[in-house]
């Protein structure tokens, strides 16, 4: 019996993350996300919002949902649980098939404003990327 991966597709920034040496940015691992192995997702919904001054809700989760809804932006996961990587994407663009469940995707249009809302959520968090944004095509694998 063989493993399977679930198919993600988003538009924006592939960053890469620690086992790539965080190929999608100049200058590698931010500083700001200090050592060890943390929710990136969970440290830059939280760090996103203190620059912006929203209140930082207590559970993660929550407050990624509020980066979603005021940013614009949404992080997704791709690679596998035990060595994850992330994209940046505009929310509403990330699309996941997960195993045995294909998706119909229609990449024919970049999402409207894309880009500056891309462009804005990088500035505040201060990360310079290594290219342009995009649709990616990714899988992640999980136990």
């Amino acid at each position: 019996m063989g493993q399977s991966t679930d198919g993600i597709v988003a538009y924006g920034y592939n960053l890469g993350g620690d086992e790539d040496e965080w190929k999608g940015l100049v200058g590698g691992r931010p500083a700001w996300l200090g050592e060890g192995r943390k929710d990136f997702a969970e440290v830059v919904a939280q760090r996103l919002l203190r620059a912006v001054d929203a209140p930082v809700p207590k559970y993660s989760w929550h407050a990624e949902g509020e980066v979603k809804k005021i940013l614009q932006v949404e992080f997704a996961r791709h690679c596998s649980c035990d060595y994850p990587e992330w994209i940046l994407a505009v929310a509403g663009t990330v699309t996941t098939a997960y195993r045995g469940y294909p998706k119909l995707f229609d990449p024919g249009t970049r999402p409207v404003g894309a880009d500056a809302i891309l462009a804005k959520a990088l500035a505040t968090l201060e990360l310079e990327v290594t290219g342009a944004p995009g649709w990616i095509v990714a899988s992640y694998w999980d136990w």
